[in-house]
């Protein structure tokens, strides 16, 4: 997990328990809470925000006292969350990854070491090439390898997400770079990658050993299913439900 995806998990559960509070806070009595001491002994007083009177607490209301102790804990929190937040989403539109497969797509292809291969032992998890094999049309002119993923093109289109197909990646694996390309790759506005993989002939058992290889070479660079990886499939007999792609559609939208 890098920087950023640490930052943006840490924005999304910071501006979820901001919502959750905002709710509590909601539920608090709106009154200021003060003390005296007298004696041993602290005497509390409700303080009214709008005239500024007090009013002593007596022992019948003590439970007050917690919930004005715990809007004033929220009271804080939240603005310290709303500072958090803010710096962060400023951090994170300038902040730029420093690895390997980041700086190597957006250097000049004519730079990148994937351009001609010169690399010792470097070879392709799949066996992908350019665009051979592509001979499906979608609506926005891309050409795919099937019509599942026309399918899925067309109903991610429909969402209005943006990707880019079989956009190659340099990944580790047993002590060697290799070269993967993911079916379709969405960019999310901090800049990380959600990839889509789509298995289509599971019936046939070399494709299938091929197909569980790249997912273990995913899960070791971290490419995890439902964090930053969605994967469909077609049955054993080759069919596919439309249902199960608008479902992963869907949970994109929210990935992204």
């Amino acid at each position: 997990m890098d920087f950023k995806e640490i930052l943006t998990r840490d924005l999304r559960t910071q501006e979820g328990l901001l919502r959750e509070y905002d709710k509590q806070l909601r539920g608090l009595p709106d009154y200021g809470l003060t003390y005296k001491c007298n004696g041993d002994k602290m005497e509390y007083y409700l303080v009214d925000s709008r005239t500024k009177k007090r009013r002593y607490i007596n022992k019948n209301e003590s439970p007050i006292i917690e919930d004005l102790k715990r809007k004033k804990y929220i009271e804080h929190s939240m603005k310290i969350m709303k500072n958090n937040i803010a710096e962060e989403k400023k951090l994170l539109e300038i902040y730029m990854p420093y690895d390997y497969g980041f700086v190597q797509r957006i250097l000049p292809k004519a730079y990148r070491d994937g351009a001609h291969r010169i690399k010792s032992g470097h070879k392709e998890l799949d066996s992908k090439n350019c665009l051979r094999g592509r001979v499906h049309l979608t609506s926005s002119g891309i050409k795919v390898r099937s019509k599942s993923e026309v399918m899925i093109a067309e109903v991610v289109s429909s969402y209005n997400l943006r990707f880019e197909y079989e956009r190659p990646i340099e990944l580790w694996t047993d002590g060697e770079m290799i070269t993967v390309h993911p079916d379709f790759t969405f960019d999310n506005k901090y800049g990380q990658s959600v990839y889509w993989e789509h298995f289509g002939m599971l019936g046939v058992e070399q494709y299938r050993k091929s197909a569980l290889r790249k997912l273990n070479t995913y899960i070791e660079n971290g490419i995890i299913p439902s964090v930053n990886l969605i994967i469909t499939a077609e049955t054993l007999d080759g069919s596919i439900d439309v249902n199960s792609i608008v479902r992963n559609a869907e949970l994109l939208v929210k990935m992204l």
